[in-house]
């Protein structure tokens, strides 16, 4: 449940990081693997919430994978000095975004881009409250329902100052987020940030390369396969219970079953195991 980054937006033809993540629980043969991707596209995570229970909760899955935070970081020029009133902008819909590796010409616009943000102070699309209430809420959500989630970071950002709000909205997660079953997480930013940002990003700072699903993708596989793991060995825990319950409940039927068998027997002077035991024959 995400945004069309988890699916390989923009690349044409490249598998995202969730298919990659998935692709070693599906060749194992250990689990009977079935996926979808809820793509929201660029909406804030306070803005998915609203969406969590109709799109992904209406058929709870056994885990659900959150990844919210390129829109909600993005130090937006659009919002310097009141332009926003003169930019119209829906936050839900997809700008035109081209497959372009980054080159030297972006990294200039990069830092131009930080430059003009830190002078004209601008706050990220969504403030670190809001942000963290959206995350716990649906974390709450997906586990009432009866799913593992695993939330993954914002990304690295090609602007310096938006990159400095994805790692402060990814460590605040990090302690937010309750450290009890069910719930994982991962630092995509901290798996990103080992290579420099211009081989994980594409030339317009946000959307990641096929680089860095590569390297998501297999970080991810391995929280995935734990939290599979976990989930299977509740499942079978919950179905070992049921049917111990009901073989209890089957053998307390059958007792009660003879020992009515026993107790007429005995009111009509049948000899039985009961009544030799007893020593009344």
């Amino acid at each position: 449940f995400g945004a069309g980054t988890m699916a390989g937006f923009p690349l044409p033809t490249e598998p995202g990081f969730l298919h990659r993540a998935v692709q070693p629980l599906l060749a194992g043969g250990q689990f009977n693997v079935g996926f979808d991707i809820v793509d929201m596209g660029s909406v804030t995570a306070h803005q998915a919430q609203r969406k969590l229970a109709l799109k992904v909760l209406a058929q709870p899955p056994d885990i659900v994978v959150l990844q919210f935070g390129s829109t909600d970081v993005r130090t937006s020029l659009r919002n310097g000095f009141g332009r926003h009133h003169l930019f119209k902008k829906v936050s839900h819909v997809r700008e035109r975004v081209y497959a372009r590796s980054s080159d030297p010409l972006h990294l200039l616009e990069w830092r131009l881009h930080s430059l003009a943000s830190e002078l004209l102070l601008i706050r990220p699309v969504t403030s670190l409250k809001n942000y963290l209430n959206a995350h716990l809420s649906m974390v709450y959500e997906c586990r009432v329902a009866g799913s593992a989630v695993v939330v993954v970071s914002p990304f690295v950002m090609g602007s310096g100052r938006s990159d400095r709000f994805a790692r402060l909205y990814t460590a605040a997660l990090a302690a937010q987020l309750p450290r009890s079953a069910g719930i994982y997480f991962l630092d995509a930013h901290a798996v990103l940030s080992q290579c420099p940002r211009r081989k994980m990003l594409l030339g317009d700072g946000v959307h990641l390369s096929t680089l860095a699903h590569q390297k998501l993708g297999a970080a991810l596989a391995s929280v995935l396969a734990e939290a599979a793991r976990q989930q299977l060995l509740i499942l079978n825990l919950v179905s070992g219970e049921s049917r111990k319950a009901g073989e209890n409940l089957i053998s307390a039927n059958r007792n009660r079953a003879v020992f009515f068998k026993h107790e007429n027997s005995r009111s009509r002077g049948i000899t039985t195991p009961a009544t030799l035991a007893s020593g009344r024959v």
